[in-house]
């Protein structure tokens, strides 16, 4: 299950990039329109940014932030005359911002933001961010460079996307997924979850007569005793894998470490991504 919460955060994070990525592409063609040749219509670019249902911001190209938009200096709780409503420059440090963040993520923050600055290169993070009651949420965090046509660095333009929720979810399974390890532990039956392969990637300390952790990246068929004397059984379970069904109550005969037989009784769900596509 965490499994899947880190793979729904990869897909969020691609969606976002190639969102991010187009946001700035229309970004650039209405400011150089509106702007002369080599510059970029503040005006034009704030009142893009405030028009937009996002949390933006842009920065100057030494990193120092610049401009925020309303919804985002709503969200800080910046007085209505803040500088940074209107995008006046008041030659702030590239690591200005680092304090309206977590504590736990603001050396982390600050390293990503300065490689980019180094690079000049866009970068995405996930960071918390405090708002005006001085709680928390979850951001992802993407900065794009704006650049002339020669290539020159104008402004970072950035956006930060609102993932508490996930990140809740993320955190209430992951609680959730140790409390049933705990009771699978503690109780007769134990669980376990395999790969694409059909190895092994988790199995509670108590599997196979505690010798779990031997068995990780290895098939149960790989420790059964009954391979060779009941093919027509495992032929059935490898075309019930195979189909992506569901099975229950399989028992066959696995060797524990010292070699001895132990019967087991298993039983396993399919498990797919958000695309469909079989995970374990």
């Amino acid at each position: 299950m965490e499994r899947l919460c880190q793979e729904r955060m990869t897909e969020l994070g691609r969606h976002f990039r190639a969102a991010s990525e187009s946001f700035v592409e229309t970004i650039s063609a209405r400011v150089w329109r509106a702007g002369p040749k080599g510059n970029v219509d503040a005006a034009q670019l704030q009142a893009t940014l405030n028009v937009i249902p996002a949390y933006t911001w842009y920065a100057a190209p030494s990193g120092g932030l610049t401009f925020v938009n309303k919804r985002t200096a709503d969200y800080l709780g910046l007085p209505k005359d803040h500088p940074l409503r209107f995008g006046i420059d008041i030659g702030a440090q590239w690591d200005a911002h680092i304090p309206l963040l977590h504590p736990d993520e603001r050396e982390e923050s600050r390293k990503a933001w300065l490689t980019c600055l180094r690079t000049g290169e866009a970068a995405e993070f996930s960071q918390r961010v405090r708002n005006a009651q001085g709680d928390y949420r979850w951001f992802l965090s993407r900065a794009e460079p704006l650049r002339a046509d020669d290539g020159t660095l104008l402004q970072w333009v950035g956006v930060n996307l609102d993932i508490e929720e996930l990140k809740c979810a993320e955190q209430a399974l992951r609680e959730s997924e140790g409390k049933f390890r705990d009771y699978a532990e503690t109780a007769s039956d134990w669980f376990w979850e395999i790969g694409p392969d059909y190895k092994f990637t988790l199995l509670t300390e108590n599997a196979f007569g505690s010798d779990s952790a031997d068995r990780i990246g290895t098939a149960c068929w790989e420790h059964a005793l009954d391979l060779e004397t009941e093919p027509e059984k495992w032929r059935l379970m490898q075309a019930t894998l195979d189909s992506r069904k569901p099975f229950r109550d399989f028992v066959y005969c696995s060797a524990t470490r010292n070699g001895s037989p132990m019967y087991v009784k298993a039983s396993g769900k399919p498990v797919f991504d958000a695309n469909g596509e079989f995970r374990g």
